[in-house]
């Protein structure tokens, strides 16, 4: 599907579902009647081609026979059998939005109730049973077409007439033609395929670690001596937190002290900025711009001079990068009230990314720059998001960007923010944006260009509310389908597990607030983030709330294998990313993540035992592959490059 349309289509779900039959769009999903049971069950699979519908009935092309045997090119299907002549409206609307629209097929005798295997054959000597007549259900054919179900029955002339359409399949699926046809070339092609109805995994017991005092403005994982133990780095105005996982007390402890730590931070970020193989902080106070090395015994002296001084702007963020010197990394520096900025390692003085901008309407407020290979030319780009719109700065090298292009990229009004995930599991950064306004999924379509895709989502689509402060994808229940946190200023945090190939679910079983899991947090969080902070292979969920209590919740591991691969940047290498690191498994590609030495990484989970395979490729570099076998612990693999 081209990005323009999914637009169209978008708009148009999101009108005309909501009113079909009196039910709403949103549906629980069927753990017994996926889209593994829909093709297992199907005798014909087709991806068809819609062109313009109208009238009684309409051609409609064969682009393709999936599963089973059709002879013919075309299938003819009637509306005229339809009572209802909103569900036809409904129907051919979605078709006609443009002049080619992609459909999915699925004829036989399905059984919603049931997973409906053929019966084993009689044994040896036994006779088989007899048949019987107008026994089991009646066949008959599936269409989704743009995020509607129809049902239709075969005629004796062989066409297809429409009964009606049928929300109930929402339950089966949600999302977009196009993903659902690649969830059907995945069913078939792997007899383990598995697309999940729920997240299967659960918060422990919330357990408070600390309070921050003033304002929060972060929480980030940091690897502080690059061996792979997470801490948690909490950046604040009254001063900057250091915690780390205390096995004893089976908790997270304040270290900041042991660390020598004194910051006080609006905006902070963590890279080896002298080469000697040591993470160190850049820590922005006041209006003054510093970095605090850290030392040989892990300690942070005070910075001797600030790096830049009178910095102005409410909301300030950092992004670290490769610059053109090896070991020597550049911050971007992005506010609400100037354009992005660039330090380079080789002078150390602040420039502007891009001295001209190009034509069109003001953008609003901007959010946090992000740096990551966003076009799959493997060279990190920059883009500036923005309420109205963004900015891609093309990487053409390390440290080395072209003039800024227009993005399609907007977040809304309100408080902006930006994170990013592979959702459809394509090997491609979607980019996932946040603020006042609205929450929205740019699908990454390749060549720079994205098209916002939340309505076909799943029940992300309709659970995903406007006033979000902050997101973080992560894999929480360890099955390799990249899931999603958001964090609300004025009410508990919404979280939501991929069912794989961008559909997602409302994690009912992990929700704070309709579990009684954390009251408080009912209030709002300033920060939040997901990160093994214990080291067990689960992924833990950290806030800190509007009253400065911080918070962990660690994943349950008892109803689930904490089985993953980890793979790292090392932390003293020569470069500090992102890099763009992809796990596969089978030949599935199971997503791609934005690796930053000491600070991100990529978190591949397995649900059994066995072989994958990591894969990356730097800016001018060899493309490199590490195949791990996972047996009963996670395992940890360091890239240098």
């Amino acid at each position: 599907m081209k990005a323009r349309d999914r637009v169209l289509i978008a708009g148009l779900l999101v009108a005309g579902l909501g009113g079909v039959a009196g039910r709403s769009a949103s549906a629980a999903i069927d753990p017994k009647f996926t889209p593994v049971q829909v093709v297992k069950q199907a005798s014909l699979v087709l991806e068809l081609e819609f062109t313009t519908l109208k009238g009684p009935k309409g051609e409609v092309v064969v682009k393709r026979v999936m599963k089973g045997k059709l002879d013919a090119r075309t299938i003819t299907l009637v509306f005229s059998t339809c009572a209802v002549q909103n569900h036809v409206e409904l129907l051919q609307n979605a078709v006609n939005a443009r002049p080619r629209t992609q459909a999915a097929f699925f004829v036989g005798k399905f059984h919603k109730d049931e997973d409906a295997e053929a019966p084993g054959a009689p044994a040896p000597g036994e006779a088989p049973p007899p048949e019987k007549k107008d026994q089991g259900p009646e066949q008959k054919g599936y269409l989704f077409a743009n995020g509607t179900w129809s049902v239709f029955y075969q005629g004796k002339d062989g066409s297809w007439g429409m009964d009606g359409t049928d929300t109930t399949m929402l339950a089966t699926w949600q999302g977009g033609t196009d993903m659902l046809l690649r969830a059907v070339d995945y069913t078939l092609s792997d007899p383990d395929a598995y697309l999940p109805a729920k997240e299967g995994v659960y918060w422990a017991e919330a357990k408070q670690f600390g309070k921050v005092d003033g304002k929060v403005h972060a929480a980030m994982p940091v690897d502080l001596a690059g061996d792979g133990k997470w801490a948690l780095f909490v950046a604040s105005d009254r001063g900057d937190r250091l915690f780390e996982y205390d096995a004893k007390a089976d908790t997270l402890k304040d270290t900041t002290e042991a660390y020598k730590l004194t910051t006080k931070s609006r905006a902070a970020a963590w890279a080896d900025f002298n080469g000697d193989g040591r993470l160190d902080l850049i820590s922005c106070a006041g209006d003054e711009i510093k970095v605090y090395y850290q030392e040989a015994d892990g300690t942070f002296p005070p910075a001797s001079k600030p790096e830049i001084s009178q910095f102005p702007g409410e909301r300030l963020y950092f992004s670290v990068l490769d610059s053109e010197v090896p070991h020597h990394p550049g911050v971007i520096i992005s506010t609400t009230e100037f354009r992005a900025l660039y330090i380079p390692a080789t002078s150390g003085n602040m420039t502007v990314l891009s001295s001209k901008l190009p034509a069109g309407e003001p953008l609003g407020e901007a959010a946090p720059c992000v740096v990551a290979d966003l076009d799959g030319d493997h060279v990190p780009d920059v883009l500036q998001v923005f309420s109205k719109g963004s900015l891609l700065y093309r990487g053409k090298a390390p440290g080395q960007f072209a003039p800024p292009e227009r993005c399609a990229i907007a977040a809304g009004e309100g408080a902006p923010g930006v994170f990013l995930g592979d959702f459809d599991g394509d090997g491609l950064l979607d980019v996932f944006t946040v603020s006042g306004e609205a929450g929205r999924v740019w699908q990454n379509d390749g060549n720079r260009d994205f098209t916002e895709t939340l309505a076909l989502c799943g029940e992300a689509g309709q659970k995903v509310v406007p006033g979000a402060i902050a997101g973080v994808t992560g894999d929480f229940n360890n099955d390799g389908r990249q899931d999603f946190v958001l964090f609300y200023g004025e009410a508990f945090p919404r979280s939501f597990f991929n069912r794989g190939f961008r559909s997602f679910g409302f994690t009912n079983s992990m929700d704070i607030g309709t579990n009684g899991l954390l009251p408080a947090a009912g209030d709002g969080q300033q920060a939040g983030t997901l990160c093994d902070f214990t080291g067990d292979g689960a992924q833990d969920l950290v806030m800190i709330l509007k009253d400065g209590s911080a918070w962990i919740l660690p994943r349950q591991k008892a109803n689930r294998p904490t089985l993953c691969v980890r793979g790292d940047l090392a932390t003293g290498g020569a470069r500090v990313g992102p890099l763009t690191v992809t796990g596969y498994r089978g030949g599935r590609c199971l997503g791609a993540w934005n690796v930053v030495a000491g600070t991100t990484e990529a978190f591949v989970g397995i649900d059994f035992p066995g072989p994958m395979t990591l894969k990356w490729e730097p800016p001018a570099g060899k493309p490199g592959q590490k195949d791990v076998n996972v047996e009963n612990r996670p395992v940890r693999f360091v890239i240098s490059y």
